[in-house]
């Protein structure tokens, strides 16, 4: 079972539940979870994150607070790249987008990589209606294939220990980490009304009739195909050890 550690959380009402749901994912796998409340306990482990912070303590762990996070959140107001800088783990460079003179805040910059605010935010789109990945944070940084949100549980995991948090790191079986393969499945129905309409349009142009023909075909084969794909995925994944 997760150890609870109380949570003094002083930050705006409309970024408490983002601050929570970060904090539910840095702290998960290191065993712990927060409990809010009113007021601190006198002694033991405990968090602080808000505009004003408690006095220090033995076993308090102070968290950085931004307050240009809930400006930012609060407003849908996209990051600029002169907001982004990095901090050090164990030698190397890691991005944050919020800080507080040399400390980030990796509560609110957790919540920043994890709910995809740079997409949700910024107003530039490719000619999809995209967020283009040219402006993005990961490509600034070269960063697509490293994992921040990690290396900021890993920082305030030490911070933590040091406070003396019973850290109990989550493990499969005997390893430390685990893979979890997903699939993005857009849509169960192919046959749709609109889909369908698509389809006959383009089969219709001039001497699309056998083509026609052949669309007919395949909706009585298979009318719901992705449907039947999705058994095939979890098979597959079942096939080389995994869940699905």
């Amino acid at each position: 079972m997760p150890v609870d550690l109380p949570l003094l959380l002083g930050a705006p009402e409309a970024l408490r539940p983002k601050a929570l749901y970060a904090l539910e994912a840095l702290l998960a796998p290191l065993g712990l979870r927060v409990r809010p409340v009113g007021a601190l306990p006198s002694e033991g482990p405990a968090l602080a994150y808000g505009p004003e912070a408690p006095p220090e303590r033995p076993g308090l762990l102070r968290l950085t607070y931004a307050p240009a996070a809930a400006e930012a959140f609060g407003r849908r107001r996209p990051l600029g790249a002169g907001a982004w800088r990095a901090f050090d783990f164990e030698g190397e460079a890691w991005p944050a987008p919020f800080w507080v003179g040399e400390a980030p805040d990796f509560v609110a910059s957790a919540f920043c990589w994890l709910s995809g605010w740079q997409e949700h935010a910024a107003p530039a789109r490719d000619v999809y209606g995209r967020f283009p990945y040219a402006g993005s944070a990961q490509a600034a940084w070269d960063c697509a294939r490293r994992p921040p949100v990690d290396a900021c549980r890993e920082a305030l995991a030490a911070a933590l220990a040091q406070a003396g948090a019973p850290l109990r790191r989550r493990r499969w079986g005997a390893a430390a980490w685990a893979f979890c393969p997903t699939h993005d499945i857009d849509y169960l129905h192919k046959w749709r009304p609109g889909t369908l309409y698509r389809e006959l349009t383009r089969h219709l142009a001039p001497g699309g009739s056998g083509r026609l023909r052949a669309l007919a075909a395949a909706v009585r084969r298979d009318p719901n195909p992705f449907r039947s794909a999705l058994g095939r995925m979890a098979a597959e994944t079942v096939a080389r050890g995994g869940r699905g």
